[in-house]
Formats: C-alpha cells, sequence, structure tokens
C-alpha cells in the first residue's frame, strides 16, 4: 500500500508599492532542487494543520505572527512524483516591512497597509489584488461610505513629508471564531 504524505504550502502576499508580491523560496532537495516553490513541509503526525503552517512558514522563511487562513486542498494522484502527497494550501499576508503584527480577523486589507494609509494606498492595494483600475474619485467615496475610517489631525505623507489627508481603519478588526494558532493572539485596537 502506497504512502499518503500530508503537507501544507503558504502563499504569503505583500504589496510593495503598486505591485502585490508574493514570497517564494528555494527548494534543496531532488527532484526540484533549485528551483522556486512556495514555503511547504510535512505536516507531524499530531499536529493541527493551522500549527503546521505557521511552524513550517517560520522554519522556512523565518516569517511569523502573520495572519493565515486555510485556502484549498490539492489531492490528485500523480502530481508529486515522490509519491503520493496531499497538500493544504494557506494564504498569509505580510504587513509592509513587517511593520505592524498582523492579527486575526477582517476586513484584511487593514493589515496589509500601514496603520495610517491615504484613500490612494487603499486604492493601490485594491487594484493590486482586484487586477483591476479604479476611478480615484468613485473610489474615494464608496471606501468613506463602505467602511469605519477617521481623518489623522495634522498627519503628514510618510514619502512626501507634505501634509496629507491620512486615514485610521478604526472599524472591528475581529471576527468570531476559533482562536488563532499563531504566534500573536488576537488583540483588541486601544
Amino acid at each position: 500500500m502506497e504512502r499518503v504524505v500530508l503537507s501544507v504550502d503558504v502563499a504569503c502576499f505583500a504589496l510593495d508599492d503598486a505591485r502585490l508580491n508574493v514570497l517564494l523560496v528555494q527548494r534543496v532537495d531532488a527532484p526540484f532542487a533549485h528551483t522556486w516553490a512556495l514555503p511547504g513541509g510535512a505536516v507531524d503526525a499530531d499536529e493541527p494543520l493551522d500549527a503546521a503552517a505557521a511552524r513550517i512558514l517560520v522554519e522556512r522563511t523565518g516569517v511569523w505572527g502573520t495572519y493565515l487562513e486555510q485556502l484549498y486542498t490539492f489531492g490528485d494522484p500523480g502530481r508529486d512524483p515522490r509519491g503520493r502527497t496531499v497538500s493544504v494550501a494557506y494564504y498569509a499576508l505580510l504587513s509592509p516591512g513587517g511593520s505592524q503584527p498582523l492579527r486575526v480577523g477582517r476586513p484584511l486589507a487593514f493589515y496589509v497597509l500601514p496603520a495610517e494609509f491615504t484613500l490612494g494606498d487603499l486604492r493601490t492595494l485594491s487594484e493590486a489584488v482586484d487586477g483591476r483600475r479604479y476611478d480615484p474619485s468613485n473610489f474615494q467615496k464608496q471606501m468613506l461610505a463602505r467602511w469605519d475610517l477617521a481623518p489623522v489631525p495634522g498627519a503628514r505623507d510618510r514619502r512626501t513629508r507634505r501634509p496629507a489627508r491620512l486615514y485610521r481603519y478604526i472599524g472591528p478588526r475581529h471576527i468570531d471564531g476559533p482562536p488563532s494558532t499563531t504566534s500573536n493572539p488576537p488583540a483588541e485596537e486601544p
């Protein structure tokens, strides 16, 4: 009887300027040596999937404390020449420059953006994720109506150092559900 391996793979996304990037690692072992891949590895026999995803992400990349969510399961026979492998895919969201810890909750865009952001930053993120352009004036109206955003008084744009209309997301960040298995437990915003 053929042995079945259970593994997890993590797609880590980060916004860099106006581009959505994914973190890849270079494989060491044959038959895929020197190829680029998502960070992944085998699940230990007594390990929950969420814990395995967090552990493997730390071991392969040094990244920890990110938002992780299960995405899809791949299990077609023959997809791995080393033998039957069932892989559970996760995605992770990385904050810019690792400047703020990510915690479980919604909406996800406000975990990727810095604590203070312009509506242009929010539009750039939305365009990168959705793969389409938004009209700036309509986008601004829609976002201000949709989300709990508060203007930051006296703020200056972090790039130009000129006065700018910066916002903070002040809406709820935590969703009900099972507790996080990552290094940073959910916390309320001050």
